[in-house]
């Protein structure tokens, strides 16, 4: 069985190389979300949320599907956080 397992650094990567970010800092201000919330993903210390993957698609234009796909969540849904991050 191929498992992917979920790898959020691949979807920040991805992201990078999509805006033309050089580094964390300037995909964090694309991403209108603070540096320290990209390094607290990188690490696992918080998940992709919903709204998360909102700002990622209006920054980026990639679908919510596409977005999922690239860090290999194969969760049925994804929940909405209660605000913006």
């Amino acid at each position: 069985m191929n498992h992917h397992p979920y790898d959020p650094d691949k979807l920040l990567n991805a992201l990078r190389q999509a805006l033309e970010c050089r580094n964390d800092a300037e995909l964090s201000k694309a991403l209108h979300m603070s540096e320290a919330l990209i390094t607290q993903i990188r690490a696992r210390q918080r998940p992709v949320t919903g709204a998360m993957l909102i700002l990622m698609r209006e920054a980026s234009g990639l679908s919510i599907v596409e977005l999922r796909a690239l860090m290999d969540d194969r969760r049925r849904s994804c929940r909405m956080a209660d605000r913006y991050p």
